[in-house]
């Protein structure tokens, strides 16, 4: 009976370190957001709101985006460049499914950050890196919103994600080659697309190239890329992987400095 109970007591004593180690993982990780969120609108003086991932979300579920392409060509279908629907993966799939039964290529795309700015459990479960990425890249789109500029929807999200790759390593505190193999295969999969796009490559071989990289990927770059290849994926990427190499070279030229990026998105009223 004393056995029994030691193993009882240890097994007692484990699950509440268990438990303990999760709550203070998930401690840092809203340390980090509130770290990184304060340099966001503090140093860089970025106009991101006052509830810029600050609150959480009601329901554990990602959020929802339908993608729609003509058949023939990465050409959009719809109004927008793309179908919101929240926190309801059932009705994106409806939509997605009356879109493929007509003939179009179709993506439904999830994701757990958004420019909404909502902290999640799925945000929480990335790496520092990934999850300082996605706050940089929100926060552009924050600022430009809430600046009322009028840049294309396409030098948008890639102007986002060449000032997320250039900040996110020293703002997350990561190792270089941490830092570095992330952007490295983020870089190399917009290259893959715009290959793809350019028919250099084969929509097969660009996704089984893509899946490639994603092996030795981060949780957060898995849920990003990891979708079957067609017009529909296509029509979603090349919004961020079209513009992004010359955006990125422009950024250089300008030092990385963030002011040269809010001078930019300014200009484009």
């Amino acid at each position: 009976m004393s056995k029994i109970i030691a193993i009882l007591f240890f097994v007692f004593l484990w699950m509440n370190s268990t438990a303990q180690t999760h709550l203070s993982n998930t401690d840092l990780k809203l340390q980090l957001v509130k770290e990184v969120r304060g340099y966001l609108i503090d140093s860089l003086k970025l106009n991101v709101g006052e509830k810029f991932y600050t609150e959480f979300v009601d329901t554990d579920s990602m959020f929802y985006y339908v993608y729609v392409s003509q058949k023939d060509s990465v050409k959009k279908v719809t109004h927008d460049a793309y179908i919101y629907f929240g926190n309801y993966p059932t009705n994106a799939q409806l939509k997605a499914d009356s879109f493929t039964q007509i003939g179009f290529d179709v993506m439904v795309y999830k994701t757990a950050g958004t420019s909404s700015a909502f902290l999640n459990k799925r945000l929480l479960q990335y790496d520092d890196l990934s999850l300082t990425f996605i706050l940089i890249h929100e926060a552009i789109h924050r600022h430009k919103y809430n600046t009322g500029s009028k840049i294309l929807y396409e030098y948008e999200e890639a102007l986002c994600d060449v000032v997320a790759n250039a900040y996110c390593g020293w703002m997350s505190h990561s190792s270089v080659k941490n830092y570095v193999d992330f952007v490295y295969r983020n870089e190399k999969i917009y290259q893959l697309i715009n290959e793809c796009a350019e028919f250099k490559i084969t929509q097969l071989d660009a996704e089984k190239k893509i899946v490639k990289q994603l092996k030795q990927g981060t949780l957060f770059q898995n849920d990003r890329f990891n979708y079957p290849i067609n017009n529909a994926f296509l029509l979603r990427y090349l919004n961020y992987s079209k513009h992004y190499f010359e955006l990125a070279k422009w950024f250089v030229k300008k030092d990385k400095k963030i002011q040269s990026v809010k001078e930019y998105l300014a200009e484009q009223k």
